[in-house]
């Protein structure tokens, strides 16, 4: 018998359909309202992020241009009418062009500061580029200023800087005198292309723009760049200008127009003090990709809900995912945001003319260290230190109040006693007819950087006294590194002396290119370890130019000999005396010199001097490999060497040109070159301008030239020579080597033990290191010279490189720089000897 279905069993059967149809139209809806959520969140976060950046890009533009404000009052305050006057130019100009440099520190978006007189022509610049010739009369900022007897700012269209190759902003202020005769301009430059790199490291998406225009629209920037219409405002009708019309400094808007006619979601901010707006734009589709696909998702699902339900739930589950993940991402966003906001220690607080707070914000409560109802209706100068109230405005500075901020730094008493340091800038609150209602604070905790600061003079006093433990280690490594050395070319020099077969001779002369390449790479590494330190500084003293050049020739001709090369030398005959560190400005002329003998194979070296729009200039010329023009300032980076991807090291370790270049920035002095690749080069030293009145006025000293190697041997036979050296591996090997000659030898390992013998006064010679414990070579020499009744003959060695030619100044012996080479000392013996069989020849 066939089975009857229960009436309930049917109903459900027939409603089934509709059933569905309802759960599917249900669920239709259903993604419909989920897909309009998620077009609303995609907008929303669109509108937010670009929001953000406008906001962002606006709040450091606006400071920069306040800053550079500042800084433009300050110059116009500062500057005096002689400053400008055409004769007065030369006088005032270093000293000018340094004030307008130091503004520049970590000025990196301007390209500087530049003084222009009443005739449009420029004065004084900050920088290194040669534009005095500049005129910028024709410039309308200029025009208005000088048209315009008010005192005001004026910011300049975009502009083809003169002197440098960037689009600028000017920013410029009237220089008047006290009857309002316009005297000139000072301005400031602010490089258009800081921002442009800025705005084209954003990814905004193929369609995403960000532009800087001004109030009436004209284009400062823009990214992507649309070169034809910088300085071109937008059409009347373009829905940017229509929605500025209205008095919003914040505002958002969806268009497309003129010239891609691309949808585009746009956030403009506006700045409060200046004509300019940042207008950050990304484009609609780009922001709804994902939007779209999630639209094409639900349609083929939504066609597809009728043969398979399954399907259209699991896409609606991956759309429920999709938007928690997008709403997760804005709750990022808007947290991100909100932390920044947060970050801004900024307390507000009203009050009326009696000082009784009538409004505080929590940030302000926070500061005081109470609670927003303890503190309103209260005399806010309660809770400041009593030895500040002092400092709170009077009655009797409203007018001064009226005209700008007053700003002054407090100390917040909190309960328990705690201090909290603020800085409190004040406003007077004026109403309609100008009368004064109450005032306007705005309360910065300064409390951690006082904490800061306080920590930061703690970290300078260690870093003092770390580079005070560097100072001194580099004093004894200078001298005890030398030693080594010293030893090594002396014993090698006794073993020349020796009866050597041709292969142990080849073995010497290899060890001798390993000393020279040892003391070359030490002296590099203790003058750049000095510079890094500090440890260097400039000594100037007066010096003739020819007896800079004697030493040139003395200390170099036999090299370039050697070479095979010419060596010649120029100079002045007119007596020239220079006010400088003659240790450093040998220092660097060797390293040129030296460089140009390394890289010449034939021709030669010329070192000359002359004068230069008032300056001497010292050049070193060659012909030498060149330099290539793309290697550019990299020739003065450590341990780089042109022509060369790998270091030469049969030409040193490339750190000769570094070391010059970081000593004339010691001096003040200007070094640069010019260069033709295979034909030669030159480097210029200009030294700086002094006034020959002062250098004639001091006495000039000479620096050392090399002793002449003009070595009689003959005559050195049965000397005695007492050598104090306090390394004994250096003192055996200046015995081996003069022993070699006949001539006996003393060593002592201090200057008081060598006091302390008698047969020290009769000797014939002495040689004496610098750096001794206790007593010092010189004053052992001087003390010698006391208890003799005839001369001293002697020879001071000493590690000190940089300051050879000070030490040599002062005593009254040559002076040998460590390693010293035998050929040296023996010449400085001869010299010695020779003068004596003069003075015999005399007496006799």
């Amino acid at each position: 018998m066939a089975e009857r279905r229960h009436p309930n069993q049917v109903v459900p059967l027939m409603l089934a359909p509709w059933l569905l149809v309802v759960a599917v139209m249900s669920m239709l809806l259903l993604l419909g309202g989920q897909l309009w959520l998620s077009y609303r969140d995609q907008v929303n976060t669109a509108e937010i992020s670009a929001y953000n950046l406008a906001a962002l890009f606006e709040a450091r533009f606006e400071a920069r241009l306040r800053q550079i404000d500042a800084e433009l009052i300050a110059l116009r305050r500062d500057i005096s009418a002689d400053v400008l006057r055409p004769g007065a130019v030369v006088r005032h100009r270093t000293g000018m062009n340094a004030s307008l440099e130091r503004r520049m520190i970590n000025r990196d978006d301007m390209v500087g500061y530049r003084v222009v007189d009443a005739g449009g022509n420029l004065l004084y610049f900050s920088g290194a580029l040669d534009i005095s010739r500049m005129n910028v009369v024709d410039r309308s900022y200029f025009r208005q200023l000088r048209e315009d007897p008010s005192d005001r700012l004026v910011i300049s269209e975009v502009l083809a800087g003169r002197g440098v190759r960037k689009d600028v902003l000017v920013l410029a202020r009237g220089l008047r005198n006290d009857k309002g005769d316009f005297l000139g301009v000072v301005y400031g430059s602010i490089d258009l292309g800081f921002y442009r790199r800025q705005f084209s490291a954003l990814e905004l998406g193929h369609y995403g723009l960000i532009a800087l225009r001004r109030d009436d629209h004209s284009l400062v920037i823009r990214s992507p760049d649309l070169p034809g219409d910088v300085n071109t405002a937008l059409p009347s009708e373009h829905p940017v200008v229509r929605r500025l019309a209205l008095p919003e400094r914040l505002t958002t808007l969806h268009y497309e127009a003129a010239p891609d006619y691309v949808p585009r979601i746009m956030s403009i901010v506006r700045m409060r003090d200046f004509p300019f707006y940042f207008a950050v734009g990304l484009g609609k589709n780009e922001v709804l990709e994902v939007w779209y696909q999630q639209v094409v998702g639900v349609v083929v699902s939504a066609a597809m809900v009728f043969t398979l339900l399954g399907v259209l739930l699991m896409r609606l589950r991956r759309a429920q995912a999709h938007q928690q993940q997008v709403l997760s991402e804005l709750a990022v966003s808007e947290s991100q945001f909100r932390e920044l906001t947060q970050l801004v220690p900024v307390g507000i607080a009203r009050f009326d003319d009696a000082g009784n707070c009538t409004y505080v914000n929590d940030r302000c409560a926070a500061i005081a260290g109470r609670n927003r109802e303890e503190m309103t209706g209260s005399d806010w100068t309660g809770f400041v230190h009593r030895e500040d109230r002092s400092g709170l405005p009077r009655r009797s500075m409203v007018g001064r109040i009226l005209q700008r901020p007053y700003a002054c730094e407090l100390r917040f008493v909190q309960p328990g006693g705690t201090l909290a340091y603020v800085q409190v800038e004040i406003r007077a609150g004026v109403a309609s007819d100008g009368s004064v209602q109450g005032y306007l604070a705005a309360l910065t905790d300064i409390t951690q950087r006082k904490r800061t600061e306080a920590e930061l003079l703690e970290a300078k006093q260690r870093a003092e006294n770390a580079d005070l433990g560097k100072t001194r280690f580099l004093a004894a490594a200078s001298h005890d590194l030398r030693q080594p050395i010293q030893a090594i070319n002396l014993f090698l020099d006794a073993l020349r002396r020796t009866d050597l077969s041709p292969e142990q001779k080849a073995i010497a002369d290899f060890l001798s290119r390993s000393g020279h390449a040892l003391s070359e790479l030490l002296y590099s590494l203790l003058d750049l370890s000095k510079l890094d330190s500090g440890q260097i500084k400039p000594q100037p003293r007066c010096v003739e130019l020819e007896e800079i050049f004697r030493a040139i020739d003395a200390e170099f001709s036999t090299l370039a000999r050697q070479k095979n090369l010419r060596f010649k030398l120029f100079f002045p005959f007119a007596p020239t005396v220079l006010f400088i560190d003659t240790g450093l400005l040998m220092s660097i002329v060797r390293n040129l010199i030296d460089n140009a003998l390394k890289y010449t194979e034939r021709g030669g070296v010329l070192v000359g001097a002359r004068k230069r729009r008032g300056r001497m200039v010292i050049q070193v010329w060659d012909t030498g490999v060149g330099i290539d023009p793309r290697d550019g300032d990299r020739i003065f980076e450590e341990s780089y060497q042109v022509s060369d991807s790998v270091l030469d090291r049969s030409k040193g370790l490339g750190l000769g040109l570094t070391i010059a270049r970081r000593m004339a920035q010691l001096l003040e002095c200007e070094l640069s070159y010019r260069s033709r690749p295979g034909q030669g080069s030159v480097f210029e030293v200009m030294l700086p301008a002094y006034e020959i009145p002062v250098a004639a006025a001091i006495p000039a000293i000479k620096p050392v030239a090399s002793v002449p190697r003009g070595v009689d041997e003959s005559l050195l036979a049965g000397w005695s020579v007492v050598v104090v050296e306090d390394d004994p591996m250096v003192a055996k090997a200046i015995e081996l080597s003069l022993d070699e000659f006949g001539v006996s030898t003393q060593l002592y390992d201090s200057a008081e033990r060598a006091l302390g013998a008698q047969a020290v006064l009769a000797a014939d010679f002495y040689l004496s290191d610098l750096n001794l414990p206790g007593m010092d070579g010189m004053a052992f020499l001087t003390a010698v010279q006391e208890r003799r009744t005839t001369p001293v003959q002697a020879v001071l060695m000493t590690g000190e490189a940089l300051r050879r030619e000070i030490i040599a100044a002062s005593s009254p012996w040559p002076v040998l720089l460590k390693p010293v080479e035998m050929v040296d000392l023996l010449a400085a013996m001869s010299v010695a000897a020779r003068n004596g069989i003069d003075r015999q020849a005399l007496v006799g």
